[in-house]
């Protein structure tokens, strides 16, 4: 509000300010009271406010905005002192003596106030609030004082504005009287004087008109406005008597314009007379009516353009006469083509023009279309060349000078042969006119020497010209048509068609060409060729994370790498995606690959890419197949290059592997589980163990934790560490986790209807899994699904299970792949009541920073840090790190791997709350869980929850 109301004041001040300009005195006073104070009053107000409203946000940021503020306090004090002292130099005495006090009152508190202020704002000052309001007082007080004394001095100085005015209005109205009574008595002495001509005027009229008497004249002598309308009379009379005399020479000049009409009417060419300036047709001739169309005014107005009229015109009025101005004449019924000639005469006593209409429809047909082809000619975009018989250039136009470079004259004269490249043999000269002996025309590619040396591909077409039908040749007419940029394309697609358009490097059409010729030249020479598929390592998180356009420069900084690795005779090519393909030929052995494969190329590809201001870090994963050993054929080589590199990237990527026998069995048996699993869930061969967990003080029973089984009636019993990897790769994992989510909700339900029996007399008590959480793994699949808080959310409904016994298990990997989706995910859980834990924790690789902005409950110490943990003091010292970690995170830490009872006991002293592992129990199915339970319920105690889940 104080800031719209100052706003207001500032529009009204500046007006005013204009209006009393003028008097310098009042504009600054005004300038004071309208504009600088109120000014001031903001910028206390807002350093004020800004000290009040910030206490918690102190820091250097907000030092620089207070200084800032400080700035604007000492402009506005600035602009007040430059108003008093022109206030000051232009007012009175005694206005000085009036706003001086108040003036510099108000300098003082205000450098207090400023100095207060730099103090605070360093540091050096560290005043309260209180004492910064005693200060803002003082300010404001000389601010309220300074304002009144100016309002007061500002009034008196208006007061006497307005009685000056008024002064000066009485003077002036004085003087406009007296001005007025001058004027009307020379009003009236003028008046006068002009009568006195005008009686005499019409005297002389008078007796004129009596006595017919032309030769009378009146008498004045004056030169001013009287005087000249005396004469301009004594002229009227001179004319009347002139007149009379031409009456007797128009009888004359009748007879004169009877012989002209019979002149005009003998010409056998159209004639027009016309007047001027009327254009009035006063006589035309017969041949001339079909040019006038029936026209008898202005004949010009329908017959040319204006412009054209505008300069037939204004040249007869220059020079008298119009010889051979050349019109397209649009009066008759069909537009022609004429050629005009004008004179000025006298016909029949009056100013006329006459015109004779020359037709040229014929002549301007024929210049048009010779100007047409002249245009053509220029403005052709292939360059044209005339040449003699004798093949000598005669003309070339503009375009075939710029592809040759070439000025006009330069090649006037010059034999054609001199401009074209010769490719040995007969010369392109004598074969076209070989040619021309037998036909009409001559065409080829051709190469053009420009001016410089160098040469251009051009297609050339040359036809002859001859003297009448079959005569001899009398000109060579040729056409070049600059090919430069079709041999370019040609080429550019010719490399497409071979070539990957991302990384220019070969691709797979061409990766197998080389590959044949290598292969067939292979037997001849006796050489090995090794056949390298390479794939990269996790190239989709980065793709996706960062956007298509840093995975494709991604993808041409690692096509360069793996370029400089090798030796220029192999070929590196792209198949597509993130797959490349190196063909190397010569090798010595597969000792020969392999050093240049570990020692050059995955070094190579480890090195950090600067890609758009990111700089990314990749691994490959490289399979190998050798020729002769391990194929003999294009086929053969690339499946199994193609199976080794994927038992690299199964067996830990960032590495090489050759193939083998096993290769082949291992590919077999992935492809066999991938097809059985597929089916799984279908065939009801998957099902649910639980591993229990407890606390480690009382060894209470908390929760279980579902894990996932499969026994196939063709393969058996496979463990879940080599058929959770196939089922992330090929989607399947979505599927199966919305099954595992389901089964433990729904077992869960089951275990609530469970109770323990209990004696004669006693009442039944609830089973002890009826009180335990379940936890459950989620997939990287499905942490990235959209619609998994929703499925969640409707699961938790559906079976009624309560949110808070629910814990999903997420691995550190999986936050951190892409972290700021993770972390509005596991908020979204949180929110339904969920409990989260990380699994697996100290195996990956996380961010602090993240981690402590992550919604969790427990963090799951990893089996590889507690198994060795009594003989190995790094895993102790790891594991008690990360207890403490967790503790001061206010989490709850379960220790996973536990084996015997010394590694609980250890745990429990670090201060571990909850237990799992073999030592207990290992992963049972429903029913031995169930058994298990009533046999290790603590005995005189009830089983409890643990205080996290209450």
């Amino acid at each position: 509000m104080l800031r719209e109301g100052r706003e207001l004041l500032t529009t009204v001040g500046n007006q005013s300010n204009l209006i009393l300009d003028p008097d310098l005195d009042s504009y600054y006073v005004m300038s004071l009271v309208v504009l600088r104070f109120p000014e001031l009053l903001q910028a206390v107000h807002d350093t004020v406010s800004f000290l009040n409203a910030a206490p918690s946000r102190r820091g250097s940021q907000w030092s620089s905005e207070l200084l800032t503020l400080v700035g604007r306090l000492d402009a506005v004090m600035l602009g007040i002192e430059s108003d008093y002292n022109q206030a000051f130099i232009a007012g009175s005495p005694e206005m000085r003596a009036a706003l001086v006090r108040q003036r510099e009152a108000l300098k003082a508190a205000q450098e207090g106030f400023q100095a207060l202020l730099q103090g605070i704002a360093s540091g050096e000052s560290r005043l309260t609030v209180a004492e910064v309001r005693v200060q803002e007082a003082l300010v404001l007080g000389a601010l309220r004082d300074a304002w009144s004394v100016g309002i007061v001095d500002l009034e008196r100085l208006l007061n006497q504005r307005a009685d000056s005015l008024f002064a000066r209005m009485w003077l002036h109205l004085g003087t406009a009287l007296v001005l007025l009574g001058c004027i009307l008595s020379l009003v009236t002495l003028v008046a006068r004087q002009i009568a006195k001509p005008l009686q005499q005027l019409a005297r002389v009229a008078d007796e004129v008109r009596k006595s017919g008497d032309h030769t009378l004249r009146a008498q004045w002598n004056s030169r001013d406005e009287i005087g000249r309308l005396v004469t301009a009379f004594n002229e009227m009379l001179s004319q009347l008597d002139r007149d009379r005399l031409l009456q007797q020479e128009l009888a004359a000049s009748a007879r004169a314009a009877e012989a002209q009409r019979e002149l005009v009417e003998a010409f056998p060419i159209p004639m027009v007379v016309t007047s001027i300036p009327e254009h009035e047709v006063l006589h035309s001739n017969a041949p001339a009516a079909q040019w006038l169309g029936g026209r008898k005014t202005d004949p010009w107005a329908a017959g040319l353009e204006p412009g054209v009229r505008a300069r037939f015109f204004q040249r007869l009025a220059d020079q008298g006469s119009v010889d051979e101005f050349e019109v397209r004449w649009k009066g008759s019924p069909e537009p022609s083509w004429a050629v005009l000639s004008a004179r000025r005469l006298q016909f029949q006593g009056r100013d006329s023009v006459l015109t004779a209409f020359t037709p040229i429809n014929v002549l301007k047909v024929m210049e048009q279309r010779l100007e047409l082809w002249a245009k053509v000619f220029e403005a052709s975009s292939e360059g044209i060349i005339i040449m003699n018989a004798e093949q000598q250039i005669i003309s070339v136009n503009k375009a075939f000078c710029r592809s040759t470079h070439y000025d006009f004259y330069e090649l006037i004269g010059e034999g054609m042969g001199s401009l074209l490249e010769e490719a040995g043999g007969e010369p392109l000269s004598a074969q076209i006119r070989r040619t021309m002996a037998e036909k009409e025309s001559w065409q080829g590619e051709v190469r053009f020497r420009r001016r410089s040396g160098e040469t251009y591909p051009a297609w050339l077409m040359v036809s002859a010209v001859r003297e009448g039908k079959g005569g001899a040749v009398a000109n060579h007419i040729g056409i070049a048509i600059d090919i430069t940029d079709r041999k370019l394309n040609e080429e550019r697609i010719q490399f497409l068609a071979h070539h990957d358009v991302l990384t220019e490097l070969p691709n797979r059409s061409l990766c197998v060409q080389r590959l044949q010729m290598a292969l067939a030249q292979a037997p001849i020479t006796g050489e090995k060729v090794a056949v390298l598929f390479i794939d990269l390592d996790r190239f989709k998180a980065i793709n996706d994370t960062l956007g298509h356009h840093i995975g494709d420069g991604l993808l041409r900084s690692v096509a360069a790498r793996l370029t400089q690795a090798v030796r220029s005779r192999d070929t590196v090519s792209r198949l597509g995606g993130d797959e490349f393909v190196v063909v190397m030929r010569d090798v010595a052995g597969r000792e020969d690959v392999q050093q240049l494969v570990e020692r050059r190329l995955i070094p190579l590809i480890r090195q950090s890419h600067p890609v758009e201001g990111h700089e990314l870090n990749v691994s490959c994963s490289v399979g190998i197949a050798v020729y002769p050993e391990d194929g003999s054929d294009i086929d053969e080589l690339m499946r199994r290059a193609d199976a080794a590199m994927y038992e690299a990237k199964t067996t830990g990527r960032d590495m090489a592997r050759f193939y083998s026998m096993e290769t082949d069995q291992r590919a077999v048996a992935r492809q066999t589980m991938e097809q059985q699993l597929r089916r799984a869930l279908e065939r009801h061969e998957l099902s649910l163990h639980y591993q229990p967990r407890l606390s480690a003080q009382g060894a209470q029973l908390l929760g279980v934790e579902a894990l996932l089984r499969w026994t196939s009636p063709v393969l058996g019993s496979i463990p879940p560490s080599e058929f959770i990897p196939i089922a992330e790769e090929t989607g399947m994992i979505r599927a199966i986790g919305s099954w595992v989510l389901q089964q433990a909700c729904e077992q869960w339900v089951r275990w609530q209807q469970l109770v323990l029996d209990a004696g004669v007399g006693d009442a039944a008590s609830p089973h002890p899994l009826a009180r335990v959480s379940i936890s459950v793994n989620l997939s990287a699949a499905q942490m990235s699904d959209p619609a998994l808080v929703t499925d969640i959310e409707a699961l938790l409904l559906r079976t009624g299970m309560p949110a808070h016994r629910l814990e999903l298990e997420i691995t550190e990997s999986q936050l951190m792949d892409n972290a700021h989706a993770a972390e509005q995910q596991l908020a979204a859980l949180k929110a339904l009541g969920v409990q989260l834990a990380i699994d697996d924790f100290g195996t990956g690789y996380s961010s602090l920073a993240y981690l402590k902005r992550f919604d969790i409950d427990r963090l799951k110490v990893d089996k590889s840090f507690v198994r060795d943990m009594l003989s190995n003091p790094a895993d102790m010292a790891i594991t008690r790190a990360i207890i403490a970690l967790g503790h001061t995170l206010g989490l709850r830490i379960v220790a996973e791997g536990v084996e015997d009872l010394a590694t609980a006991q250890v745990l429990g002293a670090l201060d571990c709350e909850e237990l799992q592992g073999y030592h207990f129990s290992r992963p049972l199915p429903v029913p031995e869980l169930e058994a298990w339970a009533r046999q290790h319920q603590p005995s005189g105690a009830p089983v409890r929850e643990a205080a996290v889940l209450a």
